[in-house]
């Protein structure tokens, strides 16, 4: 069993959200016959297959941080 199995295997909801590193067609296979929705984004070298992505609901898969970098600056250790 792989990390996307066993992921699969946890999984609840309407839709598989996932990065490059999940694209395969063996994956959105098993994710569709669970009766989810596959929101992966191809892989940029993958020629045939490639599905459409819902960039609204791919972009819920990691909490965005709204703050810029350079306010949490001051805080990052130095290095000399």
């Amino acid at each position: 069993m792989t990390a996307a199995d066993e992921l699969l295997a946890h999984a609840q909801g309407r839709a598989f959200i996932g990065d490059t590193g999940y694209d395969s067609d063996d994956l959105a296979r098993k994710i569709r016959r669970r009766g989810m929705k596959v929101v992966i984004s191809c892989n940029p070298t993958r020629k045939r297959n490639r599905r459409r992505l819902d960039r609204r609901r791919y972009r819920q898969r990691f909490p965005c941080r709204r703050q810029p970098l350079r306010q949490d600056r001051a805080q990052l250790p130095r290095r000399r």
